[in-house]
């Protein structure tokens, strides 16, 4: 996957060019290709020997060694010798001695005789620094000295940098490396994320088409096991190729996100979820940015401020090792996609412990009360639940000062639904009794409000006849408002209109009739009489109102009412995806036709519903909401 090296050549240039054969610590997070990353470090030196162009007689020779099976000192010595032999055959004649670090010594020593300078590429430095016996801190004090001395070059390769090794060791027992100086003079470089140019060139070389591929570099970063298995989840034709990615990386960056961290940080739970929903305190935000690998956990977000530095990475961060943020990762996933019902359902089984967490349902309760729930009610909204909740944020000490008027607002209409009875009609609310009061701004503002929650259900209802079907009446309940807001009882026709032209919008299908006094509007008189009055009293209105123009009004009466409206009583097995998104870009059309008229008037405000980054914040307590 990665082929851009220059990252650490250009860097050891620089350095051998100062100091020929100075030590260098490579850091390469887990996650990465650590063996290939080593292997291309190994030709490279071989190519690029910093001591043949000082010295005519002399030369490097480069050892590589993988430190993981090494159990002591001696052991470490002993295999260092057996490598060393490959290229220097004078080592072979060098006794094993009682003291490892004499032995070392006496290693590099025969190899310089014979004009060889040893080059050591040590993998999983940080697997060596964990050897616990006696002779390692000699060891180590040999090592420095001889590189001191220009006799030794070491360069090591770790997911971090010698000051966090020790911190760990420090933490875990008692580790010689924790006391020894081994390091100080060594120059430091970082493997660097991945690039676009490296992430599509190995996803087209995988298969996917560059477009595609260029798409996917936007949900990527991180180490590089994310962008593989995102590449691995497209090939695969998954939709969710987040989620796809996270569960086959599971607990497998568990390792690089202590590193990244710090494992030794009290509150290194709060700062992962902080993390990956982009609610870094200033000291924490300042604390990562310090960070050797911050480049491979978070990124600015465009308003500024840190966040994961990918949804993959985000979700890993949550969900990881089962942490104690797992069900909240659940929670603001499942809002994310839209999926209230299952948040709601997901909340509720959280420990409701403290104000935020309470606060934190009750508002996913209400969502789901308004976009996803199966207790029915006005326009398919649970107003009965919707109210509990907010009456019980309202009611209690609660931190939801920012969602406080959106709050307050569906408590209020809550009510007014209930009250929106007819007592000759049976005790459920019906929607005629709130459009008939749509001289109220704040009546408006809940027809709006509501229809608009309705149609993106209903869009997501199955097959287009289903949507169709679910959504039939909106057109004719946006109608009735309008004409209810301009004078005219769309329940109840006056016993004289005003003479207005209502045959242009009428059009060819006859003679245009006006309703008989007392009856009930249908949607052909809504169309026409609503069309004509805005036509007339809309005028010098600057913006667009599409009702006023015939060339819209008069397709309607025959395809949507006569192709989509009635057939609703029929059958829908004959509708296509064409006709359902004819049908709600009318219903769009017709909104925004309500919103321009009475945006003319005082109107209400309608405040923003919750979204995931509000109850991100509210899980810290955060009042101030980005």
């Amino acid at each position: 996957m990665r082929t851009d090296h220059s990252w650490f050549q250009r860097r050891l240039s620089a350095t051998w060019k100062a100091k020929p054969g100075r030590s260098c610590l490579l850091i390469v997070p887990p996650g990465c290709d650590t063996l290939h990353i080593a292997s291309e470090v190994v030709a490279w030196t071989k190519s690029h020997d910093p001591i043949s162009t000082l010295y005519e007689n002399r030369r490097s020779v480069v050892v590589r060694l993988t430190i993981d099976a090494v159990t002591s000192s001696a052991h470490y010595v002993r295999r260092l010798a057996r490598e060393m032999e490959r290229s220097v055959a004078t080592v072979s004649d060098v006794p094993e001695e009682i003291y490892a670090s004499d032995w070392l010594e006496s290693l590099v020593g025969a190899a310089q005789i014979a004009g060889n300078h040893p080059i050591l590429v040590i993998e999983r430095f940080h697997s060596f620094a964990r050897i616990a016996d006696d002779h390692l801190l000699s060891v180590l004090a040999t090592m420095r000295q001889l590189e001191h001395d220009g006799q030794l070059t070491t360069i090591a390769i770790s997911p971090m940098n010698y000051q966090s090794i020790r911190a760990i060791l420090s933490a875990q027992g008692v580790f010689p490396f924790v006391n020894s100086a081994y390091g100080d003079n060594h120059d430091q470089v970082v493997l660097p994320p991945l690039s676009r140019a490296e992430f599509v060139a190995s996803a087209m070389s995988s298969g996917l088409e560059s477009v595609r591929a260029n798409k996917l570099f936007a949900q990527s970063g991180g180490p590089d096991r994310v962008h593989r298995e995102l590449i691995t989840a497209a090939l695969a034709g998954e939709t969710d190729v987040i989620g796809r990615a996270a569960r086959a990386i599971g607990d497998g960056l568990e390792s690089f996100f202590e590193i990244a961290i710090g494992p030794a940080l009290q509150d290194g739970d709060d700062l992962r979820l902080r993390v990956a929903t982009g609610r870094l305190q200033p000291t924490q935000a300042a604390y990562i940015r310090h960070l050797d690998l911050a480049g491979f956990l978070v990124k600015q977000r465009k308003g500024g401020g840190l966040i994961a530095v990918s949804p993959v990475v985000g979700r890993l961060l949550l969900t990881g090792k089962g942490g104690p943020w797992i069900a909240f990762a659940r929670v603001l996933e499942a809002i994310g996609n839209g999926e209230y019902a299952e948040a709601a359902r997901q909340a509720k089984l959280l420990e409701q412990d403290s104000p935020n967490i309470l606060a934190f349902v009750h508002l996913v309760s209400m969502l789901a009360a308004i976009h996803d729930n199966d207790a029915g009610g006005l326009l398919e909204i649970d107003w009965k639940t919707t109210r509990h909740s907010g009456e019980a944020l309202l009611t209690g000490n609660f931190p939801i000062e920012p969602q406080t008027p959106w709050v307050h607002q569906l408590v209020r209409w809550s009510k007014r639904v209930q009250d929106a009875v007819d007592p000759h009609q049976g005790g459920h609310p019906r929607l005629d009794m709130l459009v008939k009061d749509t001289a109220d701004p704040d009546v408006r503002a809940l027809v709006m409000y509501s229809l608009r929650a309705f149609l993106n259900r209903a869009k997501a209802s199955g097959s287009p006849g289903e949507q169709v079907r679910a959504a039939a009446s909106v057109p004719e309940s946006i109608l009735q408002s309008l004409c209810a807001y301009l004078g005219v009882n769309p329940f109840g026709a006056p016993d004289e209109l005003p003479k207005l032209a209502y045959q242009r919008f009428f059009g060819n299908h006859g003679e245009y009739r006006l309703p008989v006094a007392g009856s009930r509007l249908d949607l052909t008189h809504l169309l026409v009489i609503v069309s004509a009055i805005l036509e007339t009293r809309f005028q010098d209105f600057g913006g667009k109102i599409m009702l006023r123009e015939a060339q819209f009004v008069l397709p309607l009466h025959q395809r949507l009412i006569l192709r989509i409206r009635n057939s609703t009583a029929h059958t829908y097995s004959d509708m296509d995806q064409n006709d359902a998104e004819y049908f709600f870009g009318v219903c769009e059309t017709l909104l925004s036709d309500a919103d321009a008229v009475w945006s003319r008037d005082v109107n209400a405000a309608l405040y923003p519903d919750p979204d995931r980054d509000v109850l991100a914040g509210l899980l810290h307590g955060l009042i101030a909401i980005d």
